[in-house]
């Protein structure tokens, strides 16, 4: 005849806790790593109108909207200027002649396991770009550049020259000049973007189109 064991209860209790422990740290880690992959950053608003034509060629004209000029870390180490603070959340016009748009800057890309320890990567908008890069606008020469919130400063280029190796190299995944671009539109109404950071790199998302 099989014997039945007793379990004492403070020994299935202390298993169930843990079980119970174990399942709430996974879905930690899982809402975490979630975070981390698909959590977007506001940078700036851009409000584009459609492409224009005067006898230099193709233009946009643009309102540009900064939030957020460079991460934290950043700004402990290359400090935003008073000028440039002042702009923060005020709107700019720009005729950028160019067919695209780009908003660029540097960006350093951290060890995935950073992130997840919640380390942040580095970046810093730096320039307002005009391309041609439609098939019609090839060979039509250089668009416009703006240079903003200092530009690309000598700790920049210090760093991109260093990253392959430690300390950097420890840290660091990888070292670009990021940025989007968009290309511009003909017709009526306007367009409005968000430029995020995003996981590794620096995007725009269209949130409205504007009517007359």
């Amino acid at each position: 005849m099989a014997r039945l064991v007793a379990i004492p209860m403070g020994l299935l209790g202390c298993g169930v806790l843990f079980f119970l422990c174990i399942s709430v740290s996974a879905i930690g880690l899982f809402l975490q790593s979630l975070s981390v992959l698909t959590g977007e950053t506001v940078v700036a608003e851009v409000i584009m109108s459609p492409i224009q034509t005067d006898a230099q060629g193709d233009y946009i004209d643009i309102e540009f909207t900064p939030y957020i000029y460079q991460s934290a870390l950043s700004e402990i180490f290359n400090p935003a200027t008073e000028e440039d603070l002042q702009t923060l959340g005020q709107a700019q016009e720009y005729r950028i002649y160019g067919d695209t748009v780009g908003i660029e800057g540097p960006f350093i890309k951290l060890h995935d396991g950073l992130l997840f320890l919640n380390y942040s990567n580095i970046y810093k908008i730096t320039l307002i770009e005009g391309e041609y890069r439609l098939p019609e606008n090839r060979g039509q020469g250089e668009g416009t550049e703006v240079i903003i919130n200092g530009g690309y400063d000598a700790s920049w280029w210090d760093f991109n020259s260093g990253e392959a190796t430690p300390p950097y190299s420890n840290v660091v995944e990888r070292f670009t000049f990021e940025g989007a671009r968009e290309p511009g539109f003909r017709g009526t109404g306007k367009k409005k973007y968000e430029i995020v950071a995003t996981f590794d790199t620096l995007t725009w998302n269209l949130v409205a189109n504007i009517a007359n």
